[in-house]
């Protein structure tokens, strides 16, 4: 039976690290990950999330030491992008879209260089080139490079046209 969340709040133990995620759309829908920029949490998707339910599984992390996740001593991209496998890890995904904001941004372009095979889609708001010492983001930034600057009138339309590889 497929479950429906709306807004729902989940806590889950990662990396020894208590972490925080509110939850919207269908359990058997696509997961997409929304990744908020710093001094932020999930709040700052209230508006997006739901708008998105109909399309994908949407998840918004509240980012290590954010909101109501735990704070930790090592706040590197390396580490959050180690969050992120570990969640999706738990949850069972395959592959996963991420849109990520600032911050959020430098996480998921990390994430997206360690574990390429596990991206669908990324969508990047507000992140500059040399924003992230990690040494995995130079990849994912080649490829960004690559595939030339690309705009859109809105996040929709990102997640619609925008597959992550590998070969772009």
């Amino acid at each position: 039976m497929t479950t429906i969340y709306d807004g729902v709040d989940h806590y889950i133990t990662l990396n020894g690290l208590r972490l925080h995620y509110r939850q919207w759309g269908y359990d058997d829908a696509p997961p997409l990950l929304l990744l908020h920029g710093g001094s932020q949490n999930t709040g700052a998707w209230e508006v997006f999330a739901p708008s998105m339910k109909d399309e994908f599984r949407v998840l918004a992390l509240d980012l290590r030491g954010h909101g109501e996740s735990a704070w930790a001593d090592d706040y590197y991209s390396d580490r959050m992008a180690e969050d992120i496998s570990s969640l999706v890890d738990s949850l069972g995904f395959p592959q996963l879209s991420i849109v990520g904001h600032s911050l959020g941004g430098i996480v998921a372009w990390t994430y997206a260089s360690a574990f390429p095979g596990r991206m669908d889609k990324l969508v990047l708001a507000d992140v500059g080139p040399g924003t992230s010492r990690s040494e995995h983001a130079s990849g994912v930034l080649e490829r960004i490079r690559m595939a030339g600057d690309v705009a859109y009138d809105d996040l929709h339309k990102a997640l619609g046209v925008c597959p992550f590889s590998q070969t772009r």
